[in-house]
């Protein structure tokens, strides 16, 4: 993993981090001197070879690419616990005004109403927040998605070690093929995770049925097998 990457992640997950004052028997090579090497040489203003500025004209150019694949993908996301069966993450648009948002949450009451859930359970429902990129420039790095992935799904971990939830309801719009662990488009509905300590399903974000109402009924296809667990119990 990136450096900048893993000391992000730590970061988020409030893991403080060491760093020792003098070198430790055994210890692997540190990378600051890497770093501090290259920041001298930009410091020396020194003229390059005409090698070495096309060298750097091409890296700066990679650089330029990655940034843009990265910076394609911003989203933000609302994780529900609503009881020991079910917890809930839905997609929240970043821009979203406030009467889109009270609609969405209308609709959340709505549906997990119908998923047979009781009054009483959703009366106290609050939302944890989880943004990506962590933080400014992350997500340009090596492979945005993937890292996105590890992230969202670190951050899952943490809440179901925490809280503890048998289903988990995703509702996105960007982030089907982030989240399935296959490499093409997997259909919503239930998805087949063999590792996950729970259940998993996709369908479609609250904003986006808001937006396009054709899209509940397809919702509630996506939620058959769902439906039945949680009304078994």
């Amino acid at each position: 993993m990136d450096e900048a990457q893993r000391i992000a992640f730590l970061k988020h997950m409030g893991v403080e981090q060491y760093y020792s004052r003098y070198v430790l028997v055994g210890a692997k090579a540190s990378v600051i001197p890497a770093a501090e090497e290259v920041a001298t040489r930009h410091q020396r203003q020194v003229r390059p070879s005409e090698a070495e500025t096309g060298r750097a004209e091409i890296e700066r150019a990679e650089i330029g690419k990655e940034q843009i694949s990265g910076e394609a993908l911003r989203f933000s996301v609302q994780f529900f616990r609503v009881n020991a069966q079910l917890a809930v993450i839905n997609e929240a648009p970043c821009e979203a005004g406030g009467r889109e948002n009270q609609q969405a949450t209308s609709l959340l009451t709505n549906l997990l109403v119908a998923l047979g859930l009781g009054q009483e359970e959703l009366a106290g429902l609050t939302a944890d927040r989880f943004n990506w990129p962590l933080a400014e420039g992350l997500g340009a790095m090596g492979d945005s998605r993937h890292a996105a992935k590890l992230a969202l799904n670190g951050f899952i971990t943490q809440r179901h070690e925490q809280r503890g939830f048998s289903n988990l309801l995703l509702l996105t719009a960007q982030l089907v093929d982030v989240m399935s662990d296959h490499s093409e488009r997997p259909d919503m509905g239930d998805q087949k995770r063999v590792d996950a300590p729970y259940k998993f399903t996709i369908t479609h974000s609250l904003h986006a049925m808001v937006a396009h109402s054709d899209l509940k009924r397809e919702a509630w296809q996506h939620l058959a097998a769902l439906r039945g667990r949680l009304q078994s119990v």
